[in-house]
């Protein structure tokens, strides 16, 4: 039987990048909350590649509904042996002005959906015994300083520590949890306006191999996590974002 995978928010461009290359390899099941036009795209992508693969509504906010949702995927799938926890907001708020609301809205996606989903789906992968891998997307955010991102930053940051808590735990059924931390991804704002492309030359200035990440090349990322080549890495967090954490003083270039 084919291996499977799951990716959460992956009707939009990260998520989808990460589910086709993932989809090489693996039967993928995939969730999105209100992107139903690119969660079904990715499906029939995948579908057309070969593989198997569908669709589930779900806001991983719900936990009660995200269990439900592991149990359907195991239950369609017959198995369960990768889960990238994709979904997330990211958000920028000025401190003094932040909201609980706003507050809650970063942290009840990004680090508590992250956290009941992972449960569900280890809970699955230990009951197949197959052993597994759990893959969370967090951010450069989780050490670099960016202005307004006080509830972003901090929910990133737990996630990559989680990854470590997570690891040691889930080590006797064989499951290994790693996170990867993207810089700057191409999702498309950076071509609709002149105003995007002018933001878009001054980030790539400073970053030092000039560029946006590719979706394709998070997805490269997690394939390589998941499979068998990365069959001794876990508890890590893999950094993938063009050296932009590495200038001290981004302007010093006379160096």
């Amino acid at each position: 039987m084919k291996k499977t995978a799951f990716v959460t928010g992956a009707g939009k461009v990260t998520g989808k990048g990460i589910a086709l290359a993932l989809a090489e390899e693996y039967d993928v099941g995939i969730s999105y909350v209100n992107s139903e036009e690119g969660a079904l795209d990715t499906v029939r992508r995948i579908k057309d590649m070969g593989g198997r693969a569908k669709a589930y509504k779900c806001d991983v906010r719900d936990i009660k509904a995200t269990a439900r949702m592991m149990d359907g995927f195991a239950d369609d799938f017959g198995r369960f042996d990768v889960l990238v926890n994709n979904s997330g907001v990211t958000r920028f708020h000025d401190f003094l002005k932040t909201t609980e609301a706003q507050y809650d809205e970063v942290m009840d996606t990004d680090l508590k959906g992250l956290y009941f989903t992972s449960q569900a789906a280890a809970q699955k992968m230990a009951d197949f015994n197959n052993g597994g891998t759990i893959i969370n997307i967090s951010s450069v955010h989780s050490i670099g300083t960016w202005p307004s991102a006080t509830v972003y930053a901090a929910a990133k940051a737990a996630v990559c520590r989680l990854t470590q808590s997570m690891a040691l735990d889930l080590a006797n059924y064989k499951i290994r949890v790693v996170c990867v931390a993207p810089g700057y991804i191409d999702t498309g704002w950076q071509h609709r306006r002149v105003e995007g492309a002018k933001r878009a030359e001054i980030i790539n200035s400073r970053i030092p191999l000039k560029r946006f990440a590719s979706a394709d090349e998070i997805g490269g990322v997690c394939k390589f996590l998941a499979s068998d080549a990365a069959s001794y890495i876990t508890g890590t967090t893999l950094y993938v974002e063009g050296g932009v954490l590495l200038p001290v003083i981004t302007e010093n270039n006379y160096m």
